[in-house]
C-alpha cells in the first residue's frame, strides 16, 4: 500500500542587500532570487536602502516581493516574514542580518562575499572588521570566484577554509543574437566605416579602471586611426573621468553614455569588450559580452582570469597603461584572434549561466537547513 504524502512546505528565503542601485553584486543578487525554483523556494528580497536606486530596473518577477525595511526595520521585517534561511550580500547586509537574526527567530544566515578588494586594500576599513567578525557567526560563506575565496583565506584561513566558491549567474538568453544587430547599431551611434569602437560596461569607480582605459587610448590613437571608446556605465568617477578625456583630447573619441539597464544595444556595437579594472571579484559584464560574441580583453586581476579561462577565452592584460596600450593596438590589428574569441565565447559564457548557479544555490540552501531527501518530501 503507497502512503499519500501532501505537497512539502516551501522554504523561505529572505535575500538581503545593501541597497538596489545599480551594481554587480545587486544584480547578481536579484538574478538569483529570479532563478530559485518556486515551487521549492518562497523569496521576498529587502533592501537596506544604503544608496538611492533611482533608475534601477530590478528586473525581478511579479512573483518575488521587494521589501524597504532599512537597517532599523531588519529585525521586524525578518519577525514577519519568518525565513527559513537569511542570505546577505556585501559586507553592511551581512552585519545587519547577523546582528538582527536573534531577534527574529535565530535563521541561519549566509553571506555572499563579492569583492577581492574588501580583503586587501579595505580589509581594515572598520566595516569590512565587523563584517569579518560578522562572517564568522554565518552557516555558510560563499565566495564569487576563486580568487575571492584566496584573498579570504590569506586573511583569515580558519574563515577561508569554510568559505565556498559559488559563482554568480548570469542570464544569457537575450545574448545570443546580437551579431544581426552589429549594423544598424552601429549606425544609430553614428560609427563611421572603419571605425574600431572599443566598450566599457562598468560602474564608474577607480577600481573599474575606466581612467587606465582611457590613457591608453589616447596612447594607441596614432596607431589604431578609427579608435573609438564607448564607456557605458555611471558612478561617482564620472566627473574626474570626463575631464581626463578632455585633458586627453579625446572628447572626439570617447563616449560615456550613462547607465542601461538593458546595455545589448551597445554590446552589438563593440569590436572590443575591454574590461581594465584594478580589482574585480567576478565580472559578470566579461560574461555578457562573451555571451554576445564579442571579443573580451580584461586586466589579469580577481577572477577575471577565470572567466577568460586564463586567456582562452580572451586577451590578459596586465593592469597598466603600455599594456593596455599595447593590448588595444594589438586587438585592432589581429582580427583572426578577434573572430576566434567571438567564435568560441558564448561556450565559455555558458559556465556562468543561471542554470548553474539555480543548482548550487539550490544545493548550498538544502544542506545548510539539512534536508535530505526524505526532508524535501516532508508534509506541509
Amino acid at each position: 500500500m503507497t502512503a499519500t504524502r501532501n505537497a512539502p512546505r516551501r522554504r523561505r528565503i529572505a535575500i538581503v542587500l545593501n541597497d538596489l542601485a545599480a551594481g554587480g553584486a545587486q544584480r547578481a543578487a536579484l538574478e538569483q532570487a529570479a532563478c530559485l525554483d518556486p515551487a521549492e523556494w518562497q523569496v521576498e528580497v529587502a533592501s537596506l536602502e544604503l544608496k538611492p536606486a533611482a533608475g534601477w530596473d530590478l528586473r525581478l518577477p511579479s512573483r518575488i516581493p521587494v521589501r524597504r525595511p532599512g537597517v532599523l526595520g531588519l529585525a521586524a521585517w525578518l519577525r514577519t516574514f519568518a525565513p527559513d534561511l537569511v542570505h546577505a550580500h556585501l559586507a553592511r547586509a551581512t552585519i545587519a542580518c547577523v546582528a538582527a537574526a536573534p531577534f527574529a527567530g535565530s535563521p541561519p544566515v549566509v553571506a555572499t562575499c563579492h569583492n577581492v578588494s574588501d580583503w586587501r586594500e579595505r580589509r581594515f576599513h572598520p566595516v569590512r572588521l565587523l563584517a569579518h567578525a560578522a562572517l564568522r557567526r554565518c552557516a555558510r560563506v560563499f565566495a564569487v570566484s576563486d580568487a575571492v575565496r584566496v584573498a579570504i583565506a590569506e586573511h583569515d584561513a580558519v574563515l577561508g577554509a569554510r568559505t565556498k566558491v559559488l559563482r554568480n549567474g548570469a542570464d544569457l538568453s537575450g545574448f545570443h543574437d546580437l551579431a544581426g544587430m552589429r549594423q544598424a547599431a552601429r549606425e544609430v551611434l553614428g560609427y563611421r566605416e572603419g571605425a574600431f569602437v572599443v566598450g566599457a560596461v562598468a560602474r564608474l569607480d577607480p577600481r573599474k579602471g575606466i581612467d587606465v582605459l582611457l590613457d591608453a587610448a589616447s596612447e594607441a590613437l596614432h596607431r589604431v586611426p578609427g579608435l573609438e571608446v564607448l564607456i557605458v556605465g555611471d558612478g561617482a568617477e564620472r566627473t574626474r573621468l570626463v575631464a581626463r578625456m578632455q585633458e586627453l583630447g579625446l572628447h572626439t573619441r570617447v563616449r560615456f553614455v550613462g547607465e542601461h539597464s538593458d546595455v545589448r544595444p551597445y554590446l552589438a556595437a563593440f569590436d572590443l569588450f575591454a574590461a581594465p579594472s584594478r580589482s574585480e571579484g567576478l565580472g559578470i559584464a566579461l560574461v555578457e559580452a562573451l555571451a554576445a560574441g564579442v571579443p573580451v580583453a580584461g586586466s589579469r586581476v580577481g577572477g577575471i582570469p577565470e572567466v577568460l579561462s586564463n586567456g582562452e577565452a580572451g586577451w590578459l592584460v596586465e593592469p597598466t597603461v603600455p599594456a593596455w596600450t599595447e593590448a588595444l593596438v594589438n586587438a585592432a590589428r589581429d582580427n583572426a584572434t578577434r573572430t576566434r574569441f567571438a567564435t568560441s565565447g558564448p561556450a565559455f559564457a555558458e559556465a556562468f549561466s543561471l542554470t548553474h548557479t539555480r543548482l548550487a544555490l539550490g544545493e548550498h540552501y538544502r544542506d545548510v537547513l539539512g534536508l535530505g531527501d526524505d526532508a524535501l518530501r516532508e508534509a506541509a
